[in-house]
């Protein structure tokens, strides 16, 4: 049992059209320290988000405030965060999962460095626990940490002095909250902005019924680099000088092999002459002649 006397609570909260994270240090039951921090508008940030920040600033605070002690006990609200972070496949927010792992690490081993300084043997490893509080149930400081949280969410953030390097700058914008603006309200602006597009336009050349069945019949069985070299050949990008002089990446587009003819995908397949004796191997091999792409 972790001992009471020395907690951490964490908090993320979105609160008037923006979302905060607050951490708040309890020693003998009287708040010692606290940190909050504005990740900006809920239209480009998530509770989620925030709950994970509050978790950073909470381990910012274990080290600068509590000092050594074997135990760091950090008490969050919310079950999801807690899930997340056994989770080790790539999810949402995963630089900052990255970044709390690796404070983590840090912190363990600062611990041992600490104790290998002082010659102290003999003592338990030092532990970081994350544990699950019930949010409302009139746990003080779980309720100090959600009025702060939403205190940070309405005017701002601590000193750029206190946070941790990490936090002084702009958190990039949720990937889901975009998703889910895209699928909201702005899914009729998006498909406005995207026909308005030049790579919206430049689709039009697009063969439609690609791949065709056909096609995925001829690269069934073939490895990657040779499935690229048929799709090459099949879209007129195959790296020859009629295209490498389109891109003016070759000075001629014609053959290096036959007089006065352009080396095209046509030509390379039926008509040049460095590969006669190759296309005479295959129309043996395959028993059947074929003169036109």
């Amino acid at each position: 049992m972790f001992p009471t006397s020395r907690m951490i609570y964490t908090n993320g909260s979105g609160f008037k059209g923006a979302i905060g994270a607050a951490a708040v240090v309890f020693v003998d039951g009287t708040k010692r320290a606290q940190l909050y921090y504005q990740l900006g508008l809920d239209t480009e940030h998530t509770v989620f988000k925030g709950e994970l920040v509050a978790i950073i600033l909470g381990l910012h605070l274990s080290c600068n405030v509590l000092g050594t002690c074997s135990h760091i006990n950090l008490s969050i609200d919310n079950q999801a965060t807690l899930k997340t972070m056994n989770n080790n496949r790539p999810q949402l927010a995963q630089y900052l999962i990255d970044e709390i792992k690796h404070r983590i690490s840090k912190i363990h081993k600062e611990e041992k460095e600490k104790r290998i300084r002082q010659n102290v043997v003999n003592q338990p490893e030092m532990e970081v626990s994350l544990m699950w509080v019930a949010g409302h149930m009139g746990s003080i400081g779980n309720e100090a940490a959600d009025e702060l949280a939403k205190t940070a969410a309405e005017y701002g953030s601590s000193s750029n002095d206190l946070l941790p390097p990490f936090l002084c700058k702009t958190l990039p914008t949720s990937l889901s909250v975009v998703k889910q603006q895209i699928n909201g309200d702005m899914k009729k602006e998006t498909k406005t902005w995207w026909k308005r597009s030049t790579r919206y336009r430049r689709i039009k050349f697009i063969d439609p019924t690609l791949p065709s069945s056909k096609y995925i019949k001829a690269i069934n069985g073939l490895n990657q680099k040779q499935t690229s070299i048929l799709t090459q050949l099949h879209i007129g990008h195959i790296p020859l000088n009629s295209h490498l002089f389109r891109i003016n990446r070759a000075e001629t587009p014609h053959c290096p092999h036959c007089l006065n003819m352009i080396e095209d995908t046509p030509h390379l397949l039926f008509h040049c002459n460095k590969y006669t004796l190759h296309r005479h191997k295959l129309v043996l091999a395959v028993k059947c002649k074929t003169f036109h792409s």
